[in-house]
């Protein structure tokens, strides 16, 4: 009767007494979006005695203790959609679409039946879920509560948790709603359960009951009528009885007869059957052959369509490089016929220039004699000036002398002019003199200026003539460059002749290998193959030591054995040789992995070596193994193959020697004879010989690495010509940008002389225009000087009014030789621009034609572009050389291509014929077949007729039923149409007693078994009835005691805290009944309470005795504490929460509930909330709520902060 809630109380009443600080506490609780609490909040550990938590009101003290309940109340257990709307935080900022509460339990005592220090309890809900998590793992609603109960925290424990109201609801409780609550605390809830379904099952066995007395009625009435057709049924049986042996007799000689004719179908069904496999084995040999021919007709397919696509790739490469060649071919004209051009007209720039040299030099020599009758004509002329002005200045003077009578009134006002007068010569003879002082001055500096010109003139024409030099070496070395590279081209062209002969010989070894391939690959199944060339390749990718491939690789023989050597070996030819069975299975795992087929592999390490028994001394048995060459260590896979083989001559022989010596032999023809006496024989087609196969392969694939080395070999050679010529290439290039580079130098040089030149000859023409602009101021100077000793000598003279006799006379002369001195002037003239009119033309001739175009023919002969184009040319001569070899080598591999699809195209072909042939021969069979199908479809009908026949007799010979022995071999010589006879007689004797209930017997006896099975069940149902009856009566027993042994405990509890609250009062509980009746059984039932009573005195004494109504409001709230320790005292529980418990209570009853805590807290861990400062007193840890931004935050304080808190409100009140 006991439960796992009682279980719980009981256990947590045991362990009473033994809390201590480190019992089971709540040691930390993380909030987050729950309520007022809208950010993650861990509140700091808590003290496992006494925490307080203060703060104003409406900052959430009491959202913690709802946290609490949340995760381990049963009032959040079922919440709806709006409920949890509501738990919700509702504030500013982002929406909160979940919270969550975690509650972590200090378990090192194990309260909670885990291996853990910690324990951590979490919920989680948003608009759509509801969430459990026990140390972060998922736990459904069940398994938590389960946990919670498991340590003490039942739901009937409902005032471990004490929120605001809950002392005033218990204030205003009735005494019946006392006694409701007494019941709830012992545990009753599950009495009453257990109760109802007890009542319940009892219903229903009653109702079972009495429908089964009804059916037992029914049923012996029905057996009353049965009694009465028993005598009738029996007459009835015994020719029944008749009727079914004559049945079974014709049955049983129908069953035989189909049977015979199973066995008769069945035999020529076997004869049919090896026709049958026979054009099946045809057919798949055929098939095996259209397979074969069909997957070579694919490879050449995709081997034709990869040629095909390599050919228009070397197609459109021959199109693109003979667009290339052609357009090389066309700049290499176009190149040569300028080049030509070029050469043409550089010859007639050279005639051309010849002459105009001989003209320059014929007007240079002219225009040098001009020059000399010029100059002497200048000369000439500058004297003939030079004596005009003396003698005209002269002249001038003593006419001066002549006039100053007339002109000067006084001698002295003469000498006056003529002392300004001379004043001005010595003047203008002053600054003369400087003029002539910066013009020698000037003719000095021209002089060394070009004398400097004409030293880096010459320096930089040897410098020139240097590069010249340079230039010519270059040349030279291009040329030999160009010899070696022509050497080395024709090598290369030799090279490649022995790269397409190789070429064509690799191709053709190729496709011999191919060929003896594809042959020894048609010998053997596909599947083996691929296996065979997946290991191969994986033995190759892994460098397997292990690995010694299939035993056909292994070993050699003579022609002439090779026939019985490949029959005795058959598939064993390709099994794998292994060092061990280690290797063996890494092979196998990597075929299973890859579905690569399957194989079979000899490790050396597993084969047994004994030798065989072989005859000795004998020439005519030879053992065969004795016959093939192969390496000693490959020994054991040979004898094990080969080893119990003797090869002879003939057949008789053989079987001779097969019994002699228990060994297999073998003619040269491959016919053989088993040891065990089985001979074997017949036709072998040469051509299918795997060992020919293998050694065309193997020749072949020996021929094709030789040529495929020699090959490498001669395009090593090739290469390295290529490299020869590539490097002399690039050393040409490289001579041709040195040698371009030096011509632009070259060029720049003869630029830069040309300029120099230039400056030269400017340098000089002013050189000789100052020399000429000094001998006129020297002259100018000189007619300075004589006017100067003109005027000093009249000064020194009177002023008259005539010349004397010397002046007249000097006059007179100079008169008469100005007079000629200007005609000679007029013709010194004349003959000087006669002179310097031709100087011009010829100047002009030679600066502006001759030499003009003497230099623009020199440019043309000297111009690098002929060279450069010769070298351009060259290049394209080069470039197109390669082409032509690139384009050689395409025709080439196009030839080739185009043979290789001719080839594969005319096997296609033939391959499509015998296709064709084979798909008509398999046509043929499939007729042959589709013939033999419709006769095993008509087999199988009659079969299946006949087995129908024999199942339908075997069936009713079945439903015939038991019969005695004699019964069934009664009628075994009558025929089938006596025995129908005789069946048609009893039939109609039957007839008779169709009226009688054939059932009778059988309705009579399943009636009967009824009965007693009905009888029985009555039986159990009626014990099962009296079992819960007792059972219910038992549950009331024990809820009886629960409820007692509880009121008895808080009523004793009660008054101890009463006393302890109320110094000097007294405090009982009493139990109100409906009826007083004594000490009977019934008094003591708890049915009979009718509700609980309480008593109180404050002022001791019985007389002071009230009832809880007629109290003051905190007298009140002292008497609800006291009952809600006296509950918390009989069903203890390791923390308590209370929510302001002691806001009605005066200053003393405070200071009672808190000494009543502190005396508890060391047993038990409680955290409070007030707004009174008793509390706090002997609190170990305090919390501080505050509530801003409309969300909810906690932190630990001191005691002094929760005393502030505290009279701040106190003050607010």
């Amino acid at each position: 009767g006991g439960t796992r809630s009682q279980g719980a109380r009981e256990g947590s009443v045991a362990r009473k007494g033994f809390h201590s600080a480190a019992t089971m506490h709540i040691k930390q609780i993380i909030i987050e979006g729950f309520k007022t609490y809208k950010n993650y909040t861990a509140i700091p550990q808590f003290d496992p005695r006494h925490n307080i938590i203060v703060g104003k009101n409406g900052s959430g003290k009491s959202n913690v203790f709802a946290a609490i309940q949340f995760v381990l109340g049963d009032k959040y257990s079922s919440i709806r959609a709006e409920e949890r709307q509501q738990l919700l935080h509702e504030g500013a900022g982002r929406d909160v679409i979940s919270a969550s509460v975690e509650i972590i339990f200090d378990n090192t005592d194990s309260r909670f039946p885990m291996e853990k220090k910690e324990v951590s309890i979490k919920r989680t809900i948003g608009l759509k879920k509801d969430e459990f998590f026990v140390n972060h793992s998922h736990a459904s609603k069940s398994e938590v509560h389960g946990l919670l109960e498991t340590a003490g925290l039942t739901k009937e424990n409902q005032y471990n948790i004490v929120q605001q109201g809950k002392v005033d609801r218990l204030i205003q409780m009735t005494e019946a709603q006392r006694l409701e609550l007494l019941k709830e605390i012992a545990g009753t809830k599950t009495y009453d359960e257990r109760r109802r379904e007890s009542m319940k099952i009892m219903t229903e066995t009653d109702s079972r009951r009495t429908q089964i007395e009804e059916v037992i009625t029914h049923i012996e009435s029905r057996l009353n009528d049965l009694e009465g057709e028993k005598e009738e049924l029996q007459k009835y049986q015994q020719l029944d009885t008749v009727r079914r042996s004559l049945e079974y007799a014709i049955y049983d000689k129908e069953l035989k007869a189909a049977n015979d004719q199973l066995e008769d179908l069945e035999r020529s069904r076997e004869e049919s059957h090896e026709k049958s496999q026979e054009l099946h084995d045809k057919a798949a040999k055929l098939k095996e052959l259209r397979v074969k021919a069909e997957e070579e007709a694919g490879q050449l397919d995709l081997q034709n369509r990869d040629l095909k696509s390599k050919l228009e790739v070397l197609k459109r490469d021959q199109q693109e490089y003979g667009k290339r060649k052609a357009d090389r071919e066309m700049k290499i004209r176009e190149h040569k016929e300028k080049i030509q051009a070029d050469e043409q007209k550089r010859r007639h720039a050279g005639r051309e220039l010849g002459k105009l040299t001989k003209n320059i030099e014929a007007s240079r020599k002219n225009l040098e004699k001009i020059n000399k009758s010029f100059e002497q004509h200048v000369a000439d002329e500058e004297k003939v000036k030079y004596e005009l002005q003396m003698q005209e200045q002269r002249l001038h003077s003593l006419l001066a002398k002549k006039g100053r009578k007339q002109q000067f009134s006084s001698k002295k006002q003469r000498d006056r002019f003529l002392g300004n007068k001379l004043k001005e010569c010595k003047a203008e003879i002053q600054v003369n003199e400087r003029t002539i002082s910066a013009s020698e001055k000037l003719t000095s500096n021209l002089k060394k200026s070009i004398a400097s010109i004409k030293k880096e003139l010459q320096k930089r024409e040897k410098d020139a003539g240097s590069k010249r030099n340079e230039i010519q070496d270059i040349r030279d070395s291009i040329e030999k460059l160009k010899k070696k590279r022509d050497e080395v081209s024709s090598k290369r062209v030799e090279r490649f002749k022995e790269r397409a002969e190789k070429k064509k010989e690799q191709k053709e070894w190729e496709d011999a290998y191919i060929r003896s391939e594809n042959d020894l690959k048609h010998s053997m199944d596909r599947s083996m193959y691929a296996a065979l060339s997946e290991v191969k390749r994986f033995a190759q990718e892994k460098k397997l030591k292990g690995y010694y491939g299939p035993l056909i690789e292994l070993f050699t023989c003579d022609k002439v054995f090779r026939k019985c050597v490949e029959t005795t070996a058959g598939n064993k030819l390709f099994h794998i040789v292994v060092d061990n069975d280690v290797t063996a299975s890494k092979i196998i795992a990597h075929l299973r992995k890859r579905k690569a087929g399957r194989l079979t592999f000899m490790p050396l390490n597993r084969l047994k070596s004994s030798e065989p028994n072989y005859p000795e001394g004998n020439t005519e048995a030879v053992p065969m193994a004795e016959k093939l060459q192969y390496d000693a260590k490959f020994r054991k896979a040979i004898v094990n193959v080969f080893g119990k083989t003797l090869i002879t001559r003939t057949l008789e022989i053989g079987t001779k020697f097969a019994r002699s010596h228990k060994l297999d032999t073998i003619t040269l023809d491959g016919d053989q004879v088993n040891r065990r006496g089985a001979l074997t024989g017949g036709f072998i087609e040469h051509k299918t010989s795997r060992l020919d196969a293998f050694e065309r392969k193997v020749a072949a694939e020996r021929k094709l690495k030789k040529t495929r080395q020699e090959y490498d070999n001669i395009e090593g050679r090739v290469e390295v010509e290529n490299q020869k010529e590539a490097k002399l290439t690039g050393e040409l290039n490289k001579k041709y940008a040195e040698k371009l580079h030096l011509r632009n130098i070259l060029e720049g040089m003869q630029n830069d002389n040309k300029k120099l030149a230039k400056d030269r000859d400017i340098e000089e023409s002013k050189q000789k225009n100052n020399e000429a602009e000094l001998a006129r101021l020297r002259a100018e100077k000189e007619q300075l000087v004589a006017q100067i000793r003109s005027i000093q000598s009249e000064l020194r003279s009177d002023l008259v009014d005539e010349l004397n006799s010397q002046d007249q006379t000097e006059l007179d002369t100079l008169t008469s030789a100005t007079t000629d001195l200007r005609s000679k002037l007029i013709d010194t003239s004349k003959l000087r621009a006669e002179a310097e009119s031709k100087k011009k033309i010829i100047e002009t001739e030679l600066s502006t034609n001759l030499e003009k175009r003497a230099e623009e023919l020199q440019q043309e002969l000297n111009s690098q572009s002929q060279e450069e184009a010769t070298e351009e040319f060259d290049k394209e001569k080069e470039e197109l050389r390669q082409l032509n070899e690139a384009v050689s080598e395409l025709n080439e591999q196009a030839k080739d291509a185009e043979a290789t699809i001719d080839k594969i195209t005319a096997r296609h072909r033939k391959i499509q014929m015998e296709l064709e042939k084979l798909k008509g021969q398999e046509s043929d069979h499939d007729k042959q077949l589709q013939s033999e199908a419709n006769n095993v479809d008509k087999f199988f009908t009659t079969r299946n007729n006949l087995a129908r026949r024999v199942q339908d007799c075997r069936i009713k010979i079945r439903n015939i039923g038991a019969l005695a022995r004699e019964e069934y071999t009664k009628h075994g010589s009558s025929s089938i149409k006596t025995l129908m006879g005789k069946l048609k007689k009893c039939n109609g004797q039957l007839g008779k007693f169709s009226h009688v209930n054939k059932k009778a017997l059988d309705q009579y006896t399943s009636f009967t078994q009824q009965r007693e099975e009905l009888l029985q069940r009555k039986l159990e149902l009626d014990e099962g009835g009296e079992a819960i009856r007792k059972l219910i009566d038992h549950l009331d027993q024990k809820k009886d005691e629960a409820i007692n042994r509880t009121f008895k405990g808080i009523a004793k509890h009660f008054k101890t805290v009463f006393k302890k609250l109320v110094p000097g009062g007294n405090g009982q509980i009493t139990i109100k009944r409906k009826e007083d009746l004594g000490d009977s059984k019934h008094n003591r039932s708890t049915e009979n309470f009718s509700g609980i009573g309480i008593k109180v005195s404050f002022t001791g004494g019985s007389g002071g005795d009230r009832l809880i109504k007629g109290l003051s409001g905190g007298q009140q709230s002292i008497v609800a504490l006291s009952l809600i320790f006296a509950i918390q005292r009989c069903d203890p529980s390791p923390f308590y929460l209370f929510d302001e418990i002691d806001a009605n209570l005066d200053a003393v009853y405070r200071r009672a509930v808190a000494d009543m805590i502190r005396e508890q807290c060391s047993s038990a861990q409680f955290i409070t909330t007030t707004f009174r400062p008793e509390l706090l007193e002997h609190a170990n840890k305090f919390y501080g709520v505050v509530f801003q931004n409309k969300m909810s935050k906690i932190g630990e304080i001191q005691r002094e902060d929760a005393q502030d808190i505290i009279s701040q409100v106190e003050q607010t009140v």
